[in-house]
């Protein structure tokens, strides 16, 4: 699933892709791991937030809306 991450900078966010995955660790440092590999540390005064909320069409739609359940 891809992530947003807000910095304590004026840049609006950085984008990571569905392949991107991150971890909080010791101290609340960012490890955000690539898909290439590599591993980036972000220094937890550098970082705000992250905003991980996958899109509303990850969750597909359901068979039957509530409304037209079957009896």
């Amino acid at each position: 699933m891809s992530f947003k991450l807000y910095r304590n900078e004026s840049e609006p966010f950085e984008q990571f892709g569905d392949d991107d995955r991150f971890d909080i660790i010791e101290g609340g440092v960012l490890k955000i791991h690539r898909q290439d590999g590599t591993i980036t540390y972000i220094n937890p005064a550098s970082w705000a937030s992250i905003d991980d909320t996958p899109a509303p069409s990850v969750y597909g739609s359901p068979a039957h809306p509530p409304e037209e359940q079957p009896s």
